[in-house]
This record gives structure tokens, sequence and C-alpha cells, in this order.
């Protein structure tokens, strides 16, 4: 079953390009809420304007969706 703390292990798995750290650890993430099979995050960039944000936010979306149980 997926849980908080599975899904924060699976976000440790991505890295900030320009940082070699991940997000979690980085405390770039500020939320997770659960609903079934969708996740929902709450999170930062390391700045305003960000210009990796495109890349970082693909990460994010693909490790997750790449977990079983998590369709959205």
């Amino acid at each position: 079953m997926v849980n908080k703390d599975f899904i924060l292990k699976a976000l440790r798995k991505v890295y900030d390009p320009e940082i070699p750290v991940n997000l979690v650890d980085l405390g770039l993430i500020y939320s997770v809420e659960i609903d079934g099979e969708s996740v929902l995050i709450k999170m930062t960039l390391t700045a305003a304007g960000c210009p990796m944000h495109g890349v970082i936010s693909k990460n994010v979306k693909d490790t997750l969706e790449a977990v079983e149980g998590i369709t959205e």
C-alpha cells in the first residue's frame, strides 16, 4: 500500500540537477496528499524562477507514476 513514507522514499531519488542533493533532503517537499491512487505533492524549488523547474517537476511526476499503486 502506498503511504507518505513510501512516497518520500521514492522522491529521494529525484535530485535538483544543479545541486547533488535530493528534493526531500533539501526540504523542498512541503506536503504529500494521498487519495486512493492519486498523489498530490506540494513543493517548491531552490530559487524563484528556477530554470530547471520543468525538468524537476517532470522527474517528480515520472518517479511517482512509476510506483505501483499510483496512477496520477
